[in-house]
């Protein structure tokens, strides 16, 4: 009886020393030697924790890197394949994260002095920025997408969320929610909301897709209610944001939103002018333009001011 327990205890330890080879490689980017320590420790221990999951992982990494290669182009390839799939909802949140930690590690040996922003160019999927993100350095993707931000795009509202991931892992709360903010009056859609470092925006997230089925009506009400159950504050000031916003919202004067996710938009665009005039008076039209877009929301506005 001893016998057979020190044999099955011997097998689980050589399981587990195979599961922590097949992550070293994995963590390397050598995903053929992942998977091959993976299978063995299967062998012998399949209900290894997690195991099943690195395997999954493991081959589709394989997969890709057969079929595009190990260059730049190739990995970005690769990158952006991982991505279609995720949104596809063939893989798990949980598996596209760590499917892309080994990715942007196997990038980031390959970037140049050249690369300061998106690595893809014009298509502008994959910033330099968020690799290190995915990395957990914060500092180092805090530095190069604020840079890029302030030199070349100001109002990237997908950057300007993972500024605030950024700021928010390494404590800087307040500016992350200034960062936050930002992205989600230039653009809510734009954000990553799966990446979101703020739980109680992720929160507000979870809840209002619970609320309304059409995904970008729903994210179209982000800055709405953020600000409503006080996420966030508006500061009163006259800069390049409120003109932003100012300009969007001339743009579409005179037309009719017919939509929710219009309404919304536009119910979103005078919420953030009446809150960051320096003018003590108000702005009659703009509050009247706010009760006709959404008289039940305009109700609470007023209700929380």
């Amino acid at each position: 009886m001893g016998e057979i327990k020190s044999q099955q205890i011997g097998l689980f330890n050589g399981a587990v020393t195979d599961k922590k080879r097949g992550r070293a490689a994995f963590e390397a980017g050598d995903f053929e030697a992942a998977r091959y320590y993976f299978n063995k420790a299967q062998a012998l221990d399949p209900c290894l924790s997690d195991l099943s999951l690195l395997q999954n992982v493991a081959n589709l990494l394989s997969e890709l890197i057969q079929k595009n290669g190990r260059s730049k182009t190739g990995l970005i390839r690769s990158w952006k394949t991982l991505v279609a799939t995720r949104c596809r909802g063939e893989i798990s949140a949980r598996e596209f994260a760590l499917a892309e930690r080994p990715l942007c590690q196997l990038l980031l040996q390959k970037i140049s002095e050249k690369d300061v922003g998106y690595l893809d160019g014009r298509e502008q999927s994959l910033h330099i920025g968020y690799c290190y993100l995915v990395l957990n350095d914060f500092r180092q993707a805090h530095h190069l997408i604020l840079d890029y931000l302030t030199t070349y795009q100001l109002f990237d509202a997908r950057l300007w969320g993972y500024l605030g991931d950024c700021a928010w892992q390494l404590e800087w709360y307040d500016e992350a929610r200034l960062d936050y903010l930002r992205a989600l009056f230039i653009d809510p859609m734009r954000l990553d909301y799966e990446k979101l470092a703020y739980p109680d925006l992720k929160n507000l997230y979870r809840e209002l897709k619970m609320t309304y089925p059409d995904e970008a009506v729903a994210e179209s009400l982000i800055p709405i209610f953020g600000w409503l159950n006080g996420l966030f504050t508006i500061p009163q000031q006259d800069g390049v944001m409120r003109q932003y916003v100012a300009r969007k919202h001339w743009q579409q004067r005179g037309t009719l939103p017919l939509t929710n996710l219009e309404r919304y938009r536009r119910f979103a665009q005078c919420l953030f002018l009446d809150q960051s005039r320096l003018q003590p008076s108000i702005d009659f039209e703009l509050r009247i333009e706010m009760q006709q877009l959404a008289p039940k929301l305009f109700q609470q506005y007023l209700n929380k001011l």
